[in-house]
């Protein structure tokens, strides 16, 4: 599986970057962190000049918005700035790198988790990690995805080593645990839904809490939350005092819910209400029934991510199907749905769940979405990319049909 893998993603180290331009946000980034600017504050032409090689590389919609992005990436694009000497071109290429790094580090962790979970290794990896948009995106696309599931996913396993593996001596026990915790909280500083594995992890910890120790339920679950907590806490001052970013990133992850996302239910209904408020005379108010569609989608999402917690904590489900379930939710009513966002819940659930039904969903999903972002990365209507390969598929058949009736009035044997 990992040759396999190599030999599809080694060609793309070397090409430009494929269905997004989100990269040179990340480059911009880089270099305002290096500068010791606040990315928080103002977007990369205003505090780069709009001169600037790296500003004027930005797409539109992020040239003048505050960094998106946790500190942790932020952190990791300065670096890249600094030993590039912001150099574009081997910007991308290092970053992609660390791209790669990410998903061997989430192959690693999926793997042992699979078989954790009694699923093949070899079946949660194909799922995973050859898994087309996973090449195409995270590898081609360059998302901070990669290293996000990374973090995420190699947390959860040396988490759950540290619950459930009785073998394990008490003191590596909770240096797994405590390199659980930083790992996880790092991996929401890169994007926060990185965070959820810390629930799932602390309900792990707090059922084991009742089942070999008899503490009481909610000592159990108050104290691993705790313990949770004061994890993030402290992660999150080290990688405050190591990268210099302030604690804005806090207030700055709504930056792209200004994006109208066709992939995302709650989107949907909220523009396809405003349109149908327009046609009545009624005006538009489309902008306010996104906020209560939104609202009320990031409310369901959450109320069924406590209720996977606490059947978590129950034993009703593995920590590891649990997270999965309730990040696959999460990005179904998610504001803004990326065709790749989808890959938070798979990676995860490819070491769990092993119905056939699941697999071929998965299968259909991404090969449909394969196809639906142009490899420049543009933002075009369902509409209009289905025009482009329609017409790509009729001007196939027409050079086909004319080369056909060439060769026959040639005398060229050719099939009938």
């Amino acid at each position: 599986m990992w040759r396999t893998w190599l030999g599809w993603v080694l060609p793309l180290l070397v090409t430009a970057p494929l269905f997004t331009q989100d990269i040179y946000s990340y480059l911009a980034n880089g270099s305002i962190v290096l500068q010791g600017l606040d990315p928080y504050s103002a977007g990369p032409v205003e505090l780069l000049g709009a001169d600037n090689d790296l500003a004027r590389s930005v797409p539109f919609i992020w040239a003048n918005s505050p960094s998106p992005y946790g500190p942790v990436a932020l952190g990791v694009a300065a670096v890249v700035s600094w030993l590039t000497n912001d150099s574009i071109i081997w910007g991308v290429v290092l970053h992609r790198v660390l791209s790669l790094v990410g998903i061997i580090a989430a192959g690693w962790a999926i793997a042992r988790l699979a078989t954790r979970c009694r699923v093949s290794p070899e079946a949660a990896l194909w799922l995973g990690i050859l898994n087309p948009l996973t090449i195409l995106h995270l590898v081609g696309g360059i998302h901070n995805e990669s290293f996000m599931l990374g973090l995420a996913l190699v947390g959860v396993e040396l988490g759950l080593r540290a619950v459930n593996d009785s073998h394990e001596a008490r003191w590596r026990a909770w240096s797994l645990f405590i390199a659980s915790g930083v790992l996880i909280s790092c991996a929401g500083m890169v994007k926060v839904t990185g965070f959820i594995g810390l629930g799932f992890v602390g309900m792990a910890a707090a059922r084991r809490l009742v089942d070999k120790h008899g503490v009481s339920g909610v000592r159990a679950v108050l104290g691993a939350g705790a313990a949770q907590l004061l994890l993030l806490a402290a992660s999150i001052a080290a990688v405050t005092v190591l990268t210099g970013i302030d604690i804005g990133w806090v207030f700055g992850q709504g930056g792209a819910a200004t994006i109208r996302s066709w992939l995302s239910a709650t989107t949907s209904v909220g523009v396809g209400a405003g349109f149908l408020g327009m046609l009545l005379g009624l005006g538009d108010h489309t902008e306010a029934i996104l906020t209560v569609t939104r609202t009320v989608g990031v409310i369901i999402a959450a109320g069924f991510m406590i209720r996977m917690l606490f059947a978590t904590y129950r034993g009703a489900i593995h920590p590891v199907g649990g997270l999965g379930v309730s990040t696959f939710v999460l990005v179904v009513f998610f504001p803004v749905v990326q065709p790749w966002y989808i890959l938070w819940a798979v990676l995860p659930l490819a070491a769990w769940a092993n119905r056939r039904f699941f697999r071929m969903a998965v299968i259909i999903y991404s090969g449909f979405m394969s196809f639906i972002v142009l490899p420049r990365g543009l933002g075009l209507p369902p509409g209009t990319v289905f025009v482009i390969y329609l017409a790509a598929l009729v001007t196939f058949l027409v050079l086909a049909g004319v080369g056909w009736v060439a060769l026959r009035r040639a005398g060229v044997r050719v099939l009938n």
